[in-house]
């Protein structure tokens, strides 16, 4: 539930429709375990390799689905995965 969330919150960033309760619930999560790198309202960090989450531009993709691929599994070697870090989660997304 925890990664569905952070997609919610994910897809909020760059205001597109959301699940606002998933939204609210990701909130302290995001602040946690992904602002240190993205920013605190998403605007991420090029020299860490963290992007922009608030725009419109999709690295890996726009959907759901790809949004929490990339929450789950990391990318580049720079996104730590989260299955790793959040409690809670099944082994697989």
């Amino acid at each position: 539930m925890q990664i569905e969330d952070l997609t919610q919150y994910v897809l909020a960033l760059s205001r597109r429709e959301t699940d606002e309760a998933a939204v609210l619930r990701a909130i302290p999560l995001f602040s946690q375990q992904c602002a240190s790198c993205h920013g605190i309202a998403g605007e991420g960090a090029p020299l860490l390799g963290a992007p922009d989450l608030s725009d419109q531009i999709w690295i890996y993709g726009p959907t759901p689905g790809a949004i929490r691929a990339q929450i789950w599994h990391g990318a580049d070697d720079r996104g730590p995965p989260r299955k790793a870090r959040i409690s809670g989660q099944a082994t697989t997304p």
